[in-house]
């Protein structure tokens, strides 16, 4: 019978002493502290990753914008050529006119009319036509300047 008692309190929980209930409890707080670090880690590691893609995002696209403004100053530096391109073509066509208007050959005139014709992109059925026109049959009174 004293064998059976003893199994039965070898088998009973028995109180801790103070000491130990402090290292147990300590010892389940530094398991909590270490799940909580590993957690920690982990999503630093995944905010790491974030930032590294967002910052190889933010060169791509500043890359890209560099290319775009690159291409918005050729045209800008385009379209200042052609405006400036225009004003000496409105000189020139101005020119022109004013040259077949005071010439007084024919020849000279259709040299001019021409170039007028060219100057102003005329289509062909429009060159024809007045190509075709007889020298005093036109809109210029003849033998009047």
């Amino acid at each position: 019978m004293e064998r059976a008692r003893a199994r039965r309190a070898a088998r009973m929980p028995r109180a801790m002493p103070p000491a130990w209930k402090w290292w147990v409890g300590w010892l389940e707080q530094l398991a909590r502290k270490e799940v909580e670090i590993t957690f920690l880690r982990k999503q630093k590691h995944r905010l790491e990753v974030e930032v590294h893609q967002l910052q190889e995002r933010l060169l791509e696209e500043g890359e890209r914008h560099r290319e775009e403004v690159g291409v918005l100053q050729s045209h800008i530096e385009k379209n200042t050529r052609d405006q400036s391109r225009e004003g000496a073509n409105l000189e020139y066509l101005k020119n022109i006119i004013y040259r077949f208007l005071t010439l007084p050959d024919s020849l000279g005139r259709q040299q001019t009319l021409t170039a007028i014709l060219t100057i102003l992109h005329f289509s062909p059925e429009e060159k024809q036509v007045i190509m075709h026109l007889p020298p005093s049959g036109g809109w210029w009174p003849s033998g009047k300047r």
